[in-house]
């Protein structure tokens, strides 16, 4: 049994991934930015800012973990405060690596949760992890900024980095995409505005993104890599919207917000998931539709 110091427990992903950790056997330490209702009362967990190095690195002493899972972070692209993304991004991820490397007596595995923001928009279909990365908003060269610190103590640390592609699910903030979608569906809304519903990207649903890193985190093989985390397809917005319009019986219309339509998209970008899948074996993935009707049917 392993003790894993799991950062973000109180969010989106941190919720779903620690019972896992625990059904698989595995003593879960959770470290969230504030008081957080969403926490189980089932997991030992603190307060604490990782930008602070010497809050973190007193708290890494006391909890000793000899894995960590670090998803805490800023990851909504549209934050309005640029220097945040790079104070917690960059920041805070190198304070848990440097803390690790003082305060814990036998690091097994370290898990820093990047993502495909890194590679930008310049390519076209699908994206490998030799794909060269060219981010082109703050949120996405935070993260690989914070890549090339996990970089540099990698001689130290045993490390994996990973680049998850867009996934969703109950509980997911109300700005993000599908979310969104869910929400105007659900409660008859008359229109909802959008940027181009014709771009396809790569959609995945939060479970199956859980069920990825509870995998990782015990596969000595990715120690050192770095590997997408992905459903290996793209859906179109215009899909996503089909999808949810079925599913919940109402199509609202479509506004096109030009303040949301990115100049030079790219159409279709999705993941490959052939590393991941040679790494811990296929993973039983719900279909978008799954997903949608789950969210259909939860408020939370």
């Amino acid at each position: 049994m392993s003790r894993i110091l799991l950062t973000g427990i109180g969010g989106f992903t941190g919720r779903y991934l620690a019972p896992l950790l625990a059904r698989s056997g595995h003593e879960v330490v959770g470290v969230t930015a504030h008081n957080d209702s969403n926490i189980s009362t089932d997991f030992e967990s603190y307060v604490c800012n990782v930008t602070d190095f010497d809050s973190i690195s007193a708290l890494m002493h006391k909890i000793n973990p000899t894995k960590i899972i670090h998803l805490a972070g800023l990851s909504f692209v549209g934050h309005n405060n640029i220097s945040d993304f790079y104070i917690n991004n960059i920041i805070g991820t190198r304070n848990i690596l440097q803390s690790a490397t003082i305060s814990c007596n036998h690091m097994e595995h370290i898990i820093f949760a990047s993502s495909a923001n890194v590679y930008g928009n310049r390519h076209v279909g699908q994206l490998n992890e030799q794909t060269s990365p060219f981010p082109i908003n703050d949120y996405g060269i935070s993260k690989l900024a914070a890549e090339h610190i996990c970089a540099m103590f990698s001689a130290k640390l045993p490390i994996t980095i990973t680049r998850p592609f867009n996934y969703t699910g109950v509980a997911q903030s109300i700005e993000m995409l599908i979310p969104k979608i869910v929400a105007h569906v659900r409660r008859k809304a008359q229109f909802i505005e959008l940027g181009n519903i014709n771009v396809a990207r790569d959609f995945s649903d939060v479970r199956y993104v859980a069920e990825i890193y509870a995998r990782l985190i015990d596969c000595e093989n990715a120690v050192g890599e770095t590997v997408n985390i992905c459903s290996g397809r793209a859906y179109s917005l215009r899909d996503i919207l089909e999808l949810a319009s079925s599913i919940g019986d109402h199509s609202p219309e479509i506004r096109v917000n030009q303040s949301l339509v990115r100049e030079s998209e790219v159409e279709a970008l999705w993941g490959s998931k052939e590393f991941l899948t040679d790494l811990i074996g296929p993973i039983d993935m719900p279909q978008l539709s799954e997903t949608i009707q789950w969210m259909m049917e939860n408020d939370a």
